[in-house]
């Protein structure tokens, strides 16, 4: 969240805000795949795959699918979600750039919150598989 460089109300409206916030106090928490758990995630994300914000719309579309995928892949539903989490999250960062209609590699290489997002992402891929 840090790469889109402003407040969450900033950047997104209410529904979002507190959607991120419930998701992220959501992932904090687990412990582990339990049918509570399950039933209550199923209708938290329910609407996340096509999320409507007045605010950000695309941005908070690429977000909240995010959630949806990182939800689905904590409960084990979709091992291989991990990768969609990353693009998705990747997808909401570059909708804030405004690049234009057609973007390029080098538009998104010389754009800040690309770049930062594409260091964070790959910090963690090494974090995760324990490399250099």
């Amino acid at each position: 969240m840090t790469v889109y460089g402003l407040p969450l109300d900033e950047v997104f409206d209410d529904s979002t805000v507190t959607l991120y916030r419930r998701a992220l106090d959501e992932f904090r928490s687990f412990t582990g795949t339990t049918d509570a758990v399950q039933e209550e995630w199923d209708l938290l994300f329910a609407d996340a795959w096509d999320w409507q914000d007045s605010t950000s719309p695309f941005t908070a579309a690429s977000l909240c699918q995010a959630l949806a995928q990182y939800a689905d892949f904590l409960l084990g539903e979709a091992p291989e979600e991990l990768l969609e989490v990353l693009s998705s999250c990747y997808e909401s960062v570059l909708n804030t750039a405004s690049l234009g209609r057609t973007v390029t590699v080098d538009a998104e290489r010389g754009h800040p919150r690309c770049r930062r997002a594409v260091e964070l992402q790959l910090a963690l891929i090494r974090e995760v598989c324990g490399s250099d």
